[in-house]
């Protein structure tokens, strides 16, 4: 039984040993052993309105953080200007704060603060503000306790270095700190042992809370009792601070961050926690939780949120992006009530062919498309292989297809897509001199382009050129020649991390696609004798796949792999590479039948249109969204952008970069030898057309059944030929 179109993606990736690797690369695999949280459907929060704001200052630094109080919303910059009034605070009046606007000018409210001193957290509670701040000297490190009441005003000063070396001593990172219904204020550090100092307000240590096998993550204040989240028993849990009893309780365990944790108060009496799904909201008098908002509705990646919190019940303000001179936030608000008389413009639905759960770039980029066009919103919708076919043959189906899903070639000639040629000339956003010519060329066929891809990445094999010379290309034969002289060892690492064995047989299919199945008539030739002494010569190598857990670099190194494939998302990968592979590599590529260079272009949200759609310039709308909005890292999954001026500015900044460590490999700027050999990966570069899913579930299936020894080669090559066969004619 063949699986869901959106998930045959998927399935291309990982069952043909990653020939399409750069998604799933991307994709994130649940833990079975933590609660997980799906966000698919209506949550709670979905329907509340976006807004855009913009927040600017006339100050220039580093952001320090953000606090409420009961008269606005404060921020400030980790640094003293010289020739100051006194420590800037920037504030937003509660009363423009309630005023929904689309920017936000800060008013500046001065502390008075030595210029030595030098700010690193701040934090409140309804009735004050409080800032910690260092002072550094030859001799030693100072800290202070700045405590002002709720207007920013009245500002008092407290010595706690005595308390904060009792508790941290020569520890350092970023700080956390929260206020009880006491005025004890208690402080830790993020991702470090669960150490909690507790002081009063005068500086004085009132103790320190420690917790074996924690790592403290985020603190927070609710009701004036303290709570803090942190890493415990392999899980993430929510723990209560009793500061009597000198000890963390826990309170129930949460869905697993993943790296990124923010601990808040909520609504009532309740916490939100922001991981890197949704926002989970946890009511402390219930005793229980639940997803309240997931971040892919906003268009965001939880990972890549700074900061967020509630200002009242019925707004929540989220901060994406920390930028030194301004600021953009997001406003979430509940949707207003509408008078009788008030009309509202219902938008044009488009679906779109996906699995909102399994492919959460495209969840983000629907989420931010929904927000930014007032006229068309996407919905996304999983269809099973069958069900597609079924309504695109009776005239129905999704308004937008994935292409690879059902083939280019496919798609093309049956008349499933429309032709984006007339959009594209017609478009005032975007104009074919605007994209990467040889991705419009690769989904181009007989004329017809298919889909804009709003980015892609290049997969290339790297080998030792003091074995395989210094050009890319090479035939099969030689391909399996250079197996044959090293049999033993590992073929291939990286992105193909698989049984040698099913990786060679793969390389030979992807090399003799057109000898062992002719598209056009239909007809498997998988019983021939070259197939079968091919997967004879698999079957007899030595080297199978062990698992190490050992990365895919340290292997190489140690000469234990012939071959090292990766996914080229940009230039500094490519670099990284580099400097993995020594002086002695050679992108080498894939064997082709003639040895000519050969590398796989994967693209991300090449989605075509359906023919049939009644909701054509809707569905255009969201594809001309994402490939002009397109940089690597805005609105879909990083990568090389389509869009010509983003690659352009990629490669240009790759060569003012300074050099910059990755996996402890030191990687240098990049030299226009460097950026000449990048541009040829591309030119070099081919597509896999999407009709193959199904040929490879059936190899990779039968394969492992052979290798395993439950099916003889003779058999196994049999059983190939026929059950392609019967694809091919049931389908063509």
């Amino acid at each position: 039984m063949r699986t869901g179109l959106c998930r045959s993606l998927g399935l291309l990736i990982l069952i043909s040993l990653l020939f399409t690797g750069c998604a799933a690369r991307q994709a994130e695999q649940k833990d079975p052993e933590n609660q997980t949280v799906n966000t698919d459907g209506h949550l709670p929060w979905s329907d509340w309105n976006t807004w855009f704001v913009e927040m600017g200052s006339d100050s220039s630094g580093k952001i320090m953080g953000f606090a409420v109080t009961k008269n606005g919303l404060f921020t400030a910059y980790n640094s003293v200007p010289e020739n100051a009034e006194g420590y800037p605070l920037y504030r937003i009046s509660d009363q423009k704060l309630k005023q929904v606007e689309t920017k936000y000018s800060f008013e500046k409210v001065y502390l008075e603060m030595p210029v030595e001193h030098q700010p690193f957290c701040m934090f409140s509670t309804e009735e004050k503000l409080y800032i910690l701040a260092s002072c550094i000297t030859e001799d030693m490190v100072s800290y202070f306790l700045y405590t002002t009441d709720a207007e920013g005003g009245n500002a008092r000063q407290a010595n706690i270095t005595e308390a904060w070396n009792t508790a941290f001593h020569e520890q350092y990172g970023t700080v956390l700190a929260a206020v009880d219904g006491n005025g004890l204020v208690y402080i830790g550090t993020k991702g470090t042992e669960c150490n909690v100092l507790v002081i009063r307000e005068d500086g004085s240590l009132a103790s320190v809370l420690r917790q074996q096998d924690c790592t403290l993550y985020d603190l927070a204040s609710e009701d004036g009792q303290v709570y803090c989240v942190g890493r415990s028993q392999g899980a993430d849990t929510l723990f209560r601070i009793d500061n009597q009893e000198q000890a963390l309780e826990t309170i129930t365990t949460l869905p697993d961050s993943r790296g990124t944790v923010m601990l808040r108060p909520g609504p009532g009496n309740s916490l939100l926690y922001g991981y890197y799904d949704a926002i989970y909201q946890y009511d402390l008098e219930k005793g229980n939780g639940q997803n309240v908002y997931a971040w892919a509705d906003g268009g965001m990646d939880g990972r890549s949120i700074n900061n967020f919190f509630m200002y009242d019940s019925q707004s929540l303000w989220v901060l994406p992006n920390l930028n030194e001179n301004s600021l953009i936030m997001m406003l979430l608000q509940m949707p207003a009530v509408k008078t009788e008389n008030e009309s509202t413009i219902a938008k044009e639905t488009v679906i779109i062919c996906g699995d909102a759960v399994w492919n959460t770039e495209l969840k983000k980029a629907v989420g931010a498309f929904n927000i930014a066009n007032d006229k068309y919103q996407v919905e996304i919708r999983a269809y099973n292989y069958e069900r597609l076919m079924a309504e695109m043959i009776s005239g129905n189906g999704p308004d937008l297809i994935p292409i690879n899903g059902i083939g280019v070639s496919m798609a093309a000639n049956k008349g499933i897509v429309e032709d984006l040629n007339p959009y594209l000339e017609t478009s005032e956003i975007l104009s074919r001199d605007m994209l990467n010519e040889r991705v419009l060329s690769l989904y181009t066929v007989d004329g017809k382009l298919t889909c804009i891809p709003p980015s892609f990445c290049i997969i290339t094999l790297f080998g030792k050129e003091s074995e395989l010379g210094g050009e890319p290309g090479w035939t099969m034969e030689e391909f399996l020649d250079y197996v044959d002289k090293h049999r033993g060892l590992t073929v291939m690492e990286g992105v193909m991390r698989n049984d040698s064995r099913k990786v060679m047989m793969m390389m030979m299919w992807n090399a003799r696609q057109q000898q062992w199945v002719d598209w056009k008539q239909g007809i498997a030739k998988f019983n021939q004798e070259e197939f079968t002494e091919l997967l004879q010569f698999a079957y007899t190598y030595e080297s199978k796949y062990d698992g190490e857990s050992e990365s895919a670099e340290n292997r190489w190194q140690e000469g234990k792999i012939l071959l090292y494939s990766r996914p080229v998302i940009d230039m500094t990968t490519y670099l990284w590479y580099q400097e993995v592979l020594g002086d002695d590599r050679v992108a080498i590529g894939y064997p082709t039948q003639e040895g000519t260079p050969c590398n796989e272009l994967s693209a991300y949200g090449g989605y075509g249109i359906n023919a049939a759609s009644a909701h054509k310039e809707g569905a255009w709308a969201f594809i001309e969204y994402l490939a002009s909005s397109q940089t690597g890292e805005k609105t879909y999954q990083s990568g090389i952008a389509t869009l010509n001026s983003a690659m352009e500015d990629m490669l240009e900044q790759s060569k003012e970069e300074k050099v910059i460590s990755i996996s402890g490999y030191d990687i240098p700027p990049a030299t226009d030898k460097d950026i000449q050999q990048f541009r040829q990966l591309l030119d070099d570069a081919v597509i896999r057309d999407g009709e193959l899913i199904v040929v490879n579930e059936i190899l990779t299936e039968e394969l492992d059944m052979c290798f395993s020894g439950g099916r003889s080669v003779e058999e196994t090559a049999a059983v190939i030929q026929n059950r392609v066969q019967l694809y091919l004619d049931e389908n063509l």
